[in-house]
């Protein structure tokens, strides 16, 4: 993995003890900072206090104690990362918490020494470099004690330095676009708010954090560094140099990001680490980054599993089954093919004006499929549907969309809407909403599909979301992509395509999802969180519709969580018939866990309302992108024609134990 032991030398080493209740930590940090640092143990009433320099003089309250490293992980964990800036060069340092480093090449350079008249203003105004972000964390795999390990990410970063009056006069729309100002006093760049023009040498801002920050002189300020900026301002630069050019830029982000270059990377820094041997944490304590963390699948306390193949079920009865889901599907057609109420859906297509030739096409080979291909049945045969009907709306490509392309879509929803006889929701079955590449990134209030999506969905009506890129495809890239987006466009008008066998150690297992959106003026403004239940799956995949809270304020989320999984278990216990010691198991996936205490009393009330003749087990589940893991796998060596792609890729379905409650997955 992506990581390095750190070990501490020796395995015992003296610190000093003060009692808690003495003083607070912060005082302490501010007053003797320089010469001690300072850590409260988990669980313990007092705090240890490590000498940072040879000449620190202990305070009279305190005890010098004699400490084992290995039970003190938490507090070396945090005097290494404390000390870990110190052993870098300090001009490739961009943050320190956690600790950054940036690449020496700008990608940007690289990129255009390979094309010919790139304006200056690209090279000098715009920069993307490789972005390591160091951590330090406790790692407790199943075959190993626990043990300090450095972990190191490769991210990337994207800058625009070139000045906004440069930007400007080469004919770049900036107006609305986020910019950030530089904080002397903290010694960084923040967001600024929108801006609204330029007057000599000042930016005036519409939205903004505060009243103190309306204007913004222009030579502390700068467009912000995303994606979406970037190349908004490299597209008006370039012009039809510009896609040519941004493929290339991808594919250098992309490649040191892959497994064998992250592993020179990991190497370079860690060698960088080690030209002080070893690190000096104490007086009397060092450290060194040692090898590379390898978690092991064939120990009697294996640290790596293998998920089983997933076994795709077309049939209540479990008997339909087929190893992979499409080509189960062509065998044995949906999993609710004899009971699907929709046979012929209405489904409305919303698209721009100048776009709708391309858009048609796209869905004649939705409809039709595409001869001896993966999608050779198209949508109504695959799906065992009857005239599947599209209505085209067209959006016009006036002045009104380029103002703000999400009002536009919205507003000629909204008359579409008002203009219909009947319902939305008893006229169509389903959306497509057909959106131009560059909008996809768009801020909620721009953004073309999701205020298509909103409209739809207060009007009940499920939306597919296809954008100009997508339907430009060749015939054999969009082969694949029809098979994904005709599975999603049927599972959103309430069909079941397949499910998966499940564990039949329960009687019953439901997956209780928790969604959540904050509600807000604009970027700038105050926000209010909102929370609620907005998925329930069965445990075998099938999505149960009816169960679905109110939306309240994050506060209100475990009162509310609590009166929705009792009418849920109410009704699912007359449902399934839940016979006394019976097995039922409750997953709760949320963004965010609650306390232990909240999840036993919320589930114990539940189980105490609809009847405790069942034994039930029920289990808070996270899942994130967000994590400092990643997994190698040094046996691959890659695939394709000549070994290039997949290296170090990890077997699909593989589970490593990170701790004692924490898994890092490769996607199954």
């Amino acid at each position: 993995m992506n990581a390095f032991w750190v070990k501490f030398r020796p395995e015992q080493f003296k610190a000093h003890r003060l009692s808690q209740s003495s003083r607070s930590i912060s005082d302490l940090r501010r007053r003797f900072g320089s010469d001690w640092f300072f850590y409260p143990p988990r669980g313990r009433r007092y705090i240890v206090a490590l000498p940072r320099h040879e000449g620190a003089t202990p305070g009279t309250d305190s005890t010098q104690t004699e400490f084992q490293s290995q039970d003190h992980l938490g507090l070396l964990s945090a005097r290494f990362e404390d000390v870990l800036a110190s052993f870098l060069d300090e001009e490739s340092i961009e943050g320190k918490r956690p600790l950054t480093l940036l690449g020496n090449h700008n990608l940007v350079d690289l990129v255009a020494s390979k094309f010919r008249a790139i304006p200056a203003l690209v090279t000098e105004g715009f920069d993307v470099r490789s972005r390591f972000v160091l951590d330090t964390r406790i790692i407790n795999p199943a075959d190993k004690k626990p043990f300090v390990a450095l972990t190191i990410r490769v991210r990337s970063r994207w800058r625009i330095t070139a000045d906004l009056r440069k930007l400007r006069n080469s004919g770049i729309p900036l107006d609305g676009k986020t910019i950030r100002r530089w904080d002397s006093s903290a010694n960084r760049w923040r967001a600024a708010g929108a801006l609204e023009g330029i007057e000599g040498d000042e930016a005036t801002l519409k939205e903004h954090h505060s009243k103190d920050f309306e204007r913004v002189q222009i030579n502390n300020a700068q467009l912000e560094g995303t994606k979406e900026n970037f190349y908004h301002c490299l597209e008006s630069l370039l012009g039809s140099s510009f896609q040519d050019f941004r493929e290339s830029l991808e594919t250098r982000v992309n490649e040191n990001q892959q497994g064998p270059s992250v592993a020179r990377f990991m190497d370079s820094i860690r060698d960088s680490l080690n030209e002080e041997r070893p690190l000096k944490l104490a007086p009397n304590l060092r450290a060194e980054v040692d090898q590379q963390v390898i978690l092991r699948g064939k120990s009697p306390n294996q640290s790596v599993h293998h998920a089983n193949p997933i076994k795709y079920c077309f049939n209540p009865s479990r008997t339909k089954r087929d190893s992979q889901a499409w080509k189960g599907l062509k065998r044995f057609g949906p999993f609710d093919q004899a009971s699907f109420s929709k046979r012929s859906p209405q489904i409305l297509v919303i698209c721009l004006s100048t776009s709708r030739g391309v858009v048609e096409q796209f869905i004649q080979k939705v409809k039709e499929g595409l001869p001896d291909s993966a999608y050779e049945a198209g949508f109504a045969s695959s799906f065992h549907l009857v005239d599947p009907h599209f209505d085209f709306l067209e959006v016009s490509n006036d002045n009104a969309y380029t103002a703000s392309p999400g009002r536009a879509y919205r507003d000629t929803i909204d008359d579409h809407l008002q203009s219909l006889s009947r319902p939305a929701n008893q006229l169509y079955d389903a959306a497509v909403v057909a959106i131009e590449d560059k909008d996809s990134d768009l801020p909620g209030d721009e953004n073309s599909y999701l205020q298509a999506k909103a409209k739809l969905l207060m009007a009940g009506v499920p939306t597919q979301q296809v954008r100009w890129r997508t339907m430009r495809q060749s015939d054999y890239q969009l082969q694949y992509t029809l098979r994904n987006f005709s599975t999603a466009l049927y599972a959103k008008m309430g069909g079941s395509p397949w499910t998966v066998d499940q564990d039949k150690t329960v009687s019953d297992e439901l997956v209780i999802g928790l969604g959540t959106s904050e509600v807000s003026t604009g970027r700038f403004g105050e926000r209010t969180r909102l929370i609620g239940i907005t998925t329930v799956f069965s445990g075998d995949g099938n999505y149960l519709l009816g169960n679905l809270s109110k939306e309240c304020l994050y506060d209100e989320y475990p009162e509310e969580l609590k009166r929705t999984t009792t009418e849920l278990l109410a009704r699912r216990k007359k449902k399934r018939g839940w016979e006394t010691g019976d097995t039922v198991r409750l997953i709760f996936h949320t963004f965010k866990p609650l306390r232990d205490v909240e999840v036993a009393e919320i589930v114990a009330d539940c189980v105490e309302e609809v009847g405790n003749e069942q034994n039930v087990e029920f289990a808070f589940l996270e899942i994130t992108k967000d994590h400092p893991y990643v997994l190698f796998d040094p046996n691959q060596r890659g695939v394709g024609p000549e070994g290039e792609k997949a290296i170090y890729v990890p077997q699909r379905g593989t589970i490593a134990q990170i701790t004692g409650r924490q898994r890092a997955l490769f996607p199954l």
